[in-house]
């Protein structure tokens, strides 16, 4: 790997979904593993939502942003909350300018110059003048969103169902591909929010942790799942891999499907391919 993983740039196209395979891997492991790194990008990813929110993005940025760090619906929640958090503080504001604003004369021209705005606090649009309320809100609002982001960080790799919309399911097996004559079709219904691929594994390919990469032909990498698990039955396992329905269209796609084994190293274990119809 070339690049420092600790550097605020790497991290930052790691979120955009920028980085190499390779690259994206390392991050991602550090992530389970260094906790101060893991408080570096919960900074760098509020710097991206907040760059996003006041439109300072980049639109190849803004694209990655849309394809990649929204893929996760904890993510576009947390976007969410921020816009709604920053049209609340934008609204208080404008009131509390209104109410603020001294009574003017047009025929006073003695009126003494006004002072200097002072500083505000960080939570100045708390609606309480007493200090004590206003920092036990802010902080009780400040843990709060510490414990949703690590629960957002930590569901990053291998989210699981938003439990909103319509989720459709098809069943993948391994080995096919368009030169084998056949090839899984599949027709979105409407009003579909997520394609949930089942992915069929051996039970002699038992892994702690799948990874599954969302593939065009060409091998452009459109969505990528990590620390993924499998259940087995008789003879065979099952994995879900959920793809939000707006990141396909009309056309061919392959999962890659890989296992971590002990050695912290990931096994080749096939390709799924399907082709998506009338969509």
């Amino acid at each position: 790997m070339n690049s420092d993983i600790s550097s605020v740039e790497t991290i930052r196209r790691y979120l955009l979904g920028e980085l190499p395979s390779d690259d994206a891997m390392a991050v991602e492991e550090r992530l389970l593993l260094d906790e101060v790194f893991y408080q570096e990008l919960l900074i760098v990813e509020d710097e991206l939502i907040d760059e996003h929110l006041n439109g300072r993005l980049s639109s190849s940025e803004e694209e990655a942003f849309a394809a990649h760090f929204l893929a996760a619906p904890e993510r576009h929640e947390k976007v969410r909350f921020a816009r709604n958090l920053k049209k609340y503080v934008s609204k208080n504001e404008t009131a509390r300018s209104f109410e603020s604003a001294p009574a003017s004369s047009s025929t006073d021209k003695s009126e003494a110059a006004e002072p200097p705005p002072r500083k505000r606090s960080f939570f100045w649009f708390l609606p309480w003048g007493s200090p004590i309320l206003s920092y036990s809100l802010a902080t009780a609002v400040v843990l709060l969103l510490t414990l949703s982001s690590v629960f957002i960080v930590r569901n990053l790799i291998n989210p699981g169902p938003s439990g909103t919309g319509k989720i459709w399911a098809v069943e993948l097996t391994p080995g096919l591909s368009r030169g084998d004559g056949e090839i899984k079709q599949i027709s979105v219904p409407s009003g579909t929010d997520t394609v949930q691929l089942d992915l069929k594994v051996a039970s002699t390919e038992r892994y702690q942790r799948y990874r599954a990469i969302l593939q065009t032909p060409e091998g452009r990498e459109i969505l990528r799942r990590d620390s993924l698990t499998a259940v087995f039955t008789a003879g065979s396992g099952t994995l879900s891999f959920q793809v939000p329905v707006n990141l396909i269209t009309s056309g061919d796609y392959s999962i890659k499907l890989s296992g971590l084994n002990q050695s912290g190293e990931y096994d080749d274990l096939g390709r799924y391919s399907f082709r998506v119809t009338g969509k």
